[in-house]
C-alpha cells in the first residue's frame, strides 16, 4: 500500500444515473482527481503540482480523506475533496463541470461529501469560491450552504527589520500559555462584540473549536500569540488579541490568523500598534511575507491593514454549511 492509502475512508460507493457513478476515489485515481480540482486536465496542471498540493496540506497538519469522484463511462469528470482540520471543521475543494451536460454533478458530489464528512465529527464545512463563479455559488447554495463573507486576501513584504512598537508605560503584552488560556478565550469572545469580521460565524462554533482551529492554521508557537492589556487602578483590562502562525513549509510566510480588539478599546489606534507588533515578529522570525484574510465589509480593519502597507492579492467568497451535532463545550 502506498502512502496515499491512509487518506481514504471505507465509505460505501453510491451511484447516480445509468452511466454516471459517484463514489470514493481510489489511490490510483488521486492525482487525476487533484488535477481536476486544481483546474482541469487540460490547463497545464501537472502531476508534480498535484503532489505539491498533497504535501502542502500535509505540512499544515491537516487530515486528508473522503475524496469523492464522478465517473462517466471510464472517464473521471469531476471530483470533490474535503480537508479535515482541528476545530471540527473542513475545507471543501471541488472541480468545475467538464461539460454542460454535467452541471448537476457538482451538487451531487457536494451532498455525498457533506454526508460522509458529518460522520467524522465535523461540525462546519466551508468552501472558498471565486466571486465571479456564479454557477458554483449556486451549486453550493442549492446544497444548503450560505455565504459567510467575501474574504479579501492581503500580504506585505518584510524587506527590512521592523522596530517593535513602544508601549505606553501602563500597557503590556502577554504570551499564550495553558495558565492564561481562559484569558485568551475571553479576549476572543469580547472582540466579537459588534465586530464586522465575519459576523455570520458568531455563535456557530464553541470557543474550544475556535481556538483549536486557530492553532491548526500553521505552526503554532505560544510566543506568537499575544494579549495586549492595560494596567489600571481598578484592575487590568485586556485590550486586544494578536494571533500569528508561520507556514512551516520553508515558504517564509507568517499568517496573521486573528487580530481583535475589545469594543471599549476601539478608536485608540491600537490596531496600528498590533500591526507593527505583527510586522516586527515576522521580521525577527526571519519571515519575508505577512499575510491575512479579512471580511471585505470590515472597513475599519481594512484601513488599519492598508496603513500597515498590506496589498490586495485576491478575494474569495467563503461559503459554509453546518453539518449538525452539538459543538464541543469550552
Amino acid at each position: 500500500m502506498g502512502i496515499l492509502s491512509n487518506f481514504f475512508f471505507n465509505d460505501q460507493d453510491s451511484e447516480s444515473g445509468d452511466n454516471l457513478t459517484i463514489r470514493v476515489g481510489e489511490e490510483a485515481e488521486y492525482i487525476d482527481a487533484i488535477k481536476l480540482i486544481l483546474g482541469g486536465m487540460d490547463t497545464g496542471v501537472t502531476d508534480g503540482m498535484a503532489l505539491e498540493f498533497v504535501e502542502y496540506t500535509r505540512n499544515r497538519g491537516l487530515s486528508q480523506g473522503l475524496l469523492f469522484i464522478a465517473i462517466e463511462g471510464h472517464k473521471m469528470i469531476a471530483a470533490a475533496l474535503p480537508i479535515l482540520s482541528a476545530g471540527r471543521t473542513a475545507l471543501l475543494f471541488t472541480s468545475k463541470p467538464t461539460h454542460e451536460s454535467h452541471l448537476d454533478v457538482i451538487p451531487r458530489l457536494i451532498e455525498e461529501v457533506c454526508s460522509a464528512t458529518a460522520k467524522h465529527d465535523v461540525q462546519l464545512i466551508q468552501s472558498l469560491v471565486d466571486p465571479a463563479n456564479e454557477p458554483l455559488q449556486e451549486d453550493y447554495l442549492s446544497c444548503g450552504f450560505r455565504t459567510m463573507a467575501e474574504l479579501v486576501y492581503l500580504h506585505a513584504l518584510i524587506r527590512e527589520p521592523v522596530p517593535f512598537p513602544e508601549l505606553p508605560a501602563n500597557m503590556f503584552w502577554m504570551n499564550y500559555s495553558a495558565e492564561v488560556h481562559s484569558l485568551f478565550a475571553k479576549a476572543i469572545a469580547d472582540s466579537y462584540e459588534n465586530s464586522l469580521d465575519c459576523p455570520a460565524l458568531n455563535g456557530v462554533r464553541s470557543m474550544r473549536d475556535i481556538i483549536d482551529g486557530h492553532k491548526a492554521c500553521g505552526v503554532f508557537d505560544p510566543a506568537h500569540w499575544l494579549l495586549l492589556y492595560e494596567k489600571k487602578s481598578e484592575g487590568d483590562q485586556v485590550l486586544g488579541i494578536l494571533l500569528l502562525t508561520s507556514s512551516g513549509n520553508q515558504s517564509e510566510v507568517m499568517e496573521l490568523v486573528y487580530l481583535g480588539l475589545s469594543a471599549s478599546a476601539r478608536g485608540r489606534k491600537l490596531g496600528d500598534l498590533c500591526m507593527q507588533q505583527a510586522m516586527a515578529i515576522a521580521a525577527v522570525s526571519g519571515q519575508q511575507v505577512l499575510s491575512l484574510a479579512v471580511d471585505a465589509k470590515n472597513t475599519p480593519a481594512l484601513r488599519v491593514y492598508y496603513r500597515a502597507g498590506m496589498k490586495n492579492i485576491t478575494s474569495k467568497l467563503a461559503m459554509m454549511r453546518e453539518l449538525g451535532g452539538k459543538s464541543a463545550e469550552e
